[in-house]
């Protein structure tokens, strides 16, 4: 191409983010006379995929397309002098809340050396004494205040201090970002377009770039009177891809397009004994036949490439651009499952969105739901005192809660962080609340007993006696799941006999959540003893868990 082409302004207008690259949407308006024209998008990003590039548009046949590198020694000047001027301005404002913190901080070293004075706690020396009582009262009162004020200025200003502290962090990594490097990669494409007739052309590439990303999060929020569950499905969105996504359409997808759609072929495995191949022999007439083929090759690609543009043509002629997205009323994310195969979902945001490439994450929200939760009491009183709450709720959407962290709180008690794993519609999951101190429990060793016959006995018999007290201090009913165990024999020399409790699922292998409720216990083969407790508000209940092992005299046991 011999004209060098008119650069043209676009924007990005749409990003759909996949779970390690993105889709980036480009669009452009002119006015063409007509003819044949050389548009030009520049400054796009190195890490754009040159075989990933696609055009649509409308008001004139796209004839050829062309992604080219170019390597330039210019920094992005504007750019860094307005990242290095946002950083001066955070590193003032740190400097004049340090200034303020100092000023405090001496403020209250004055007023805690006076009050000392007053008080005679300075030096072991006696105070001053000629005071009446009421007006050093008044004194001490007022010195009290004033320290509390002078704290809650310290804390104001540490909270003042954080994000800013972040902020710079986030500016500098950008900097350190956009002048890595003394040379700077980017990418351009080329199209050369005709127009039929003068008039206005609507543009749109689209682009395939690494480095970015998005992850879910989550803020469970477990409100215990009436029992539900306040679920925010966030989404964490990650770019350095070397350009800005400003005021962008934001799509989130759930496809993994690094994995191939196709299925793999299994070809028969064939052992053989191996042998070394001969050696090749070359002779001259099938030298030049090689030759021939490279020919004949080279003429295919060409042809290829010609029939390729006249596809793409028809292409570009039959695809208008596509209108953008009206705003959304709310910040929830519209589920798109349009196109999608398997359990693909597009999650579209309902604002525009604003993602700097800066690598660092940046939220945005994708949905927020309110689920009834089933409270679940579990305990392990053999090693730890402790009653724990689990929230069971169950996914009412039509899309699936990808795997992600959640900070997890009870009320307006910040709980935990924790994991969620993948769930899909309909699936039930568990959320971690930690203990529940209204809920009591104890165990311990109330006798161990030798019941050997006589020190003449050839064989040991030791007899085990364990209380296991519960008390529900709530004011309700609720149903507690109580795991003990009872030792398994790994040698037969060695026999277990339980005396207590009266086992009445032997043969049982459930899961928990099928116990009938008041029943029990059951026992698994791994020796584990399973109750659900069926207790009202205020009650107290106790069980006992007793065996006794017997082994040969002479011996002695592992894992008691």
């Amino acid at each position: 191409m011999a004209d060098t082409g008119r650069v043209l302004e676009s924007k990005i207008t749409r990003v759909t983010v996949y779970g390690d690259r993105a889709m980036v949407g480009r669009q452009a308006q002119l006015e063409l006379p007509a003819g044949e024209a050389v548009l030009v998008f520049n400054g796009l990003p190195d890490v754009l995929d040159a075989d990933s590039v696609q055009v649509s548009g409308s008001g004139a046949i796209l004839r050829d397309i062309k992604v080219t590198t170019q390597q330039t020694a210019e920094l992005p000047v504007e750019e860094l002098r307005q990242l290095e001027t946002q950083k001066l301005a955070i590193e003032d404002h740190l400097a004049e809340l340090a200034d303020r913190r100092a000023q405090a901080s001496a403020e209250k070293d004055f007023v805690t050396r006076i009050t000392q004075k007053l008080t005679g706690a300075e030096g072991g020396k006696p105070g001053v004494q000629e005071f009446n009582p009421e007006a050093w009262m008044t004194m001490v009162e007022y010195y009290r205040r004033k320290l509390e004020e002078l704290d809650g200025q310290l804390r104001g200003l540490n909270r003042e201090e954080r994000p800013l502290k972040l902020e710079l962090q986030a500016v500098i990594r950008r900097l350190q970002v956009r002048a890595g490097g003394a040379v700077r990669r980017q990418k351009t494409v080329t199209l050369v377009v005709e127009a039929k007739q003068a008039g206005q052309v609507d543009l749109e590439i689209r682009y395939l770039v690494s480095r970015a990303a998005w992850r879910a999060q989550y803020d469970l929020r477990i409100d215990p009177e009436p029992r539900r569950l306040a679920l925010h499905y966030n989404a964490l969105v990650t770019q350095s891809t070397g350009e800005d996504w400003n005021h962008a359409r934001l799509l989130l997808s759930t496809a993994r397009p690094q994995i191939s759609g196709n299925l793999p072929v299994l070809n028969p495995q064939e052992l053989r004994i191996w042998s070394p191949p001969p050696p090749p022999m070359v002779t001259r007439s099938a030298a030049s036949g090689i030759g021939d083929m490279r020919k004949k090759s080279a003429k295919r690609a060409d042809y290829d490439e010609e029939a390729e543009g006249d596809s793409f043509t028809a292409g570009m002629v039959a695809e208008a651009m596509p209108a953008p997205a009206p705003a959304m009323e709310r910040e929830e994310a519209v589920i798109d499952s349009s196109g999608s195969t398997g359990s693909s979902v597009v999650f579209q945001i309902g604002t525009w969105c604003d993602i700097p490439g800066d690598g660092e994450p940046h939220q945005v929200m994708i949905h927020l739901g309110d689920y009834p939760a089933e409270f679940i009491y579990q305990t392990v009183p053999r090693l730890a005192p402790y009653v724990y709450l689990k929230a069971q709720v169950r996914n009412e959407t039509e899309f699936p809660f990808l795997p992600g962290k959640t900070r997890i709180f009870l009320g307006s008690n910040y709980v935990a962080e924790g994991g969620l794993n993948l769930v899909a519609p309909g699936e039930n999951f568990l959320v971690d609340l930690g203990v529940d101190e209204t809920i009591t429990v104890q165990h311990q060793l109330v006798k161990k007993f030798d019941a050997s016959a006589g020190l003449l006995a050839k064989r040991v018999k030791l007899e085990y006696r364990y209380r296991i007290d519960v008390e529900n201090k709530k004011k309700s009913n609720e149903t507690i799941t109580l795991f003990d165990q009872i030792p398994l024999s790994r040698h037969q020399d060695i026999a277990i006999k339980v005396i207590e409790p009266l086992l009445k699922g032997a043969e049982w292998k459930g899961v928990v959540g099928e116990l009938p409720t008041g029943l029990g216990p059951f026992v698994e083969e791994s020796g584990r003893l399973i109750w659900n407790l069926a207790m009202a508000a205020g009650a107290k209940q106790s069980l006992t868990v007793a065996w006794q092992v017997e082994y040969p005299q002479g011996n002695q046991l592992t894992g008691l």
